[in-house]
């Protein structure tokens, strides 16, 4: 495990603080990684065959369906061998039954995965 960075004021940061003076503490940070600059469709493939993810889950917004950006990254996905789901019901500013809507569509989906792809509410809805 990675030792956490003290150097950062954020609230979960300050929370951990106490926990690790109060004895055992384990702390678990995921990698993720941002594919961005038009690479998306050339670049996650690989990268979620690399991760081991096979049925990821896109959460984007009516704009990338309609535009067919999902489509085409739905393509390179399919060449890779990966199945994906879409949730595209995002809003901005999104509330937690937002939120709760994606899972769900995660969970009855089997995905192993998210790829936001689109601008605010569906990078703020995956992450």
């Amino acid at each position: 495990l990675t030792q956490p960075r003290f150097d950062h004021p954020a609230p979960e940061i300050m929370l951990s603080r106490s926990l690790l003076r109060r004895g055992s503490f384990r702390w678990y940070a995921p990698q993720h990684y941002v594919v961005g600059g038009g690479t998306a469709t050339s670049a996650l493939p690989g990268l979620l065959q690399e991760l081991g993810c096979r049925r990821p889950l896109v959460v984007t917004d009516p704009y990338m369906v309609s535009s067919g950006k999902v489509a085409t990254l739905g393509a390179a996905l399919e060449e890779q061998g990966a199945s994906y789901g879409v949730f595209s019901d995002t809003v901005p500013e999104p509330s937690t039954a937002d939120v709760d809507g994606t899972l769900a569509a995660f969970r009855d989906g089997n995905h192993d995965g998210l790829i936001a792809l689109g601008g605010g509410a569906p990078l703020d809805i995956a992450k």
